[in-house]
């Protein structure tokens, strides 16, 4: 079986996704598996993204509390 990838990074997500399809150039990933792997990449990435956001946003927010 293979490695589990862990992606805790956009820059994870990037070098799995260029992983990826550099195996589906070579013809050593199907390219149906490999469409769903770059579609999780992709999910992973918005995932990553949106919780980064989320934790800026919070930052500011309590930031800002003590001004009040």
């Amino acid at each position: 079986m293979a490695a589990v990838r862990r992606f805790k990074t956009l820059e994870d997500t990037r070098k799995a996704l260029a992983a990826f399809l550099r195996a589906i150039e070579k013809g050593t990933l199907d390219k149906d598996k490999g469409r769903v792997l770059i579609y999780g990449c992709n999910t992973m990435a918005s995932l990553i993204r949106d919780s980064e956001i989320e934790a800026r946003l919070e930052a500011l927010e309590n930031g800002t509390k003590g001004d009040e």
